[in-house]
């Protein structure tokens, strides 16, 4: 699993150390230059060489329209996760493969669903 951010790498790695959440990725992918920031899937397609991952078998999770297009850019099934109304119209409008309300929605679908399978189906 990676993360992909925009945030810098700094700020991304002392949030996921204080969690404890380092050890779930094997990459941080943050954007080094403003070109590369989603929605250009730079990092994304970073992530994916880094993870030694095909495009056809990743997916891409995020709560904003500019990680959903970002994905779309690279090729990559989406994930949309709207925690409000708003935010969900804004991420419905990209069009996203699946959409949840919220992560504990997700990780239900994850685990119902996903987990036993070897491919994952949006």
């Amino acid at each position: 699993m990676a993360l992909v951010s925009n945030g810098s790498k700094g700020r991304v790695e002392v949030e996921l150390a204080r969690f404890g959440l380092i050890p779930l990725f094997e990459s941080v992918v943050c954007g080094e230059k403003r070109e590369e920031l989603k929605p250009s899937p730079v990092m994304i397609e970073r992530a994916l060489m880094v993870l030694g991952l095909p495009r056809e078998r990743a997916v891409y999770a995020g709560d904003a329209p500019a990680g959903i297009e970002a994905s779309k850019n690279a090729g990559v099934a989406s994930i949309a996760i709207a925690r409000s109304p708003i935010q969900a119209e804004r991420l419905r409008a990209e069009n996203p493969d699946r959409m949840f309300a919220g992560l504990d929605e997700m990780a239900d679908f994850l685990v119902r669903d996903v987990w036993h399978r070897e491919q994952f189906v949006v």
